[in-house]
């Protein structure tokens, strides 16, 4: 073996060395895509579950505060009830709202004395 076929050897090694190298970094940057890839999806997919999930506790929240809201309305109504049940319904009730009437139809000037006096 001459010394240019030896050079020609050592550099179609050489070639082949970096040829390999080569393919073995593209099929690494391949898999790093691919990889890369699937994190972005999964990112997304969580991404879209949280606001999805956001979603639903704002509605929820909406919702609660129209049913306090609400609930708070019908506890006035029941409490209105109440009262107009005891007013009508009890001697002590027709007696106070009877007591209440009288003092009214005395000195308008004085109406809210007057029913003061008369609730206590």
């Amino acid at each position: 073996m001459n010394l240019r076929e030896h050079d020609t050897d050592k550099r179609q090694r050489q070639l082949d060395k970096v040829s390999d190298e080569n393919h073995d970094l593209r099929s690494e940057n391949k898999f790093l895509r691919e990889e890369i890839s699937r994190t972005n999806d999964e990112r997304d997919h969580l991404r879209d579950w949280l606001l999805s999930l956001s979603d639903k506790l704002e509605k929820s929240a909406t919702s609660a505060e129209k049913k306090k809201r609400g609930g708070l309305g019908k506890m006035m109504f029941l409490a209105i009830l109440g009262i107009a049940a005891w007013a009508l319904g009890s001697p002590a009730g027709r007696r106070k709202l009877s007591e209440m009437k009288d003092s009214m139809s005395g000195a308008p000037g004085d109406v809210q004395h007057q029913v003061s006096e008369t609730l206590t």
